[in-house]
């Protein structure tokens, strides 16, 4: 039940992050997703958490004005986790 709310929870985010770039987002949303994904980097402390911390500072980044690619490389990402999260387990 739990994995299928954080999944939830990065579709959102991957979401997010697509738009983003193109639709301003109110900052604190983005601020407060950013900051969630980086308090679970550092709950989790595996491979995949630490890369959702780095994409939680990038989220940081994004409200100050960064564009590169990599929104769309990190949404991507965040959706293959929530089509993973979806596999039920046995």
């Amino acid at each position: 039940m739990i994995l299928k709310l954080l999944g939830i929870i990065d579709l959102i985010i991957a979401v997010l992050l697509f738009i983003y770039p193109s639709f301003k987002i109110v900052w604190f949303i983005m601020i407060g997703l950013g900051l969630y994904l980086i308090v679970k980097a550092f709950v989790f402390k595996d491979v995949a958490s630490i890369i959702d911390g780095v994409v939680g500072f990038y989220m940081f980044l994004m409200v100050f004005g960064v564009k590169t690619i990599l929104p769309y490389i990190f949404a991507i990402y965040l959706l293959q986790k929530f089509v993973v999260s979806l596999i039920p387990s046995r």
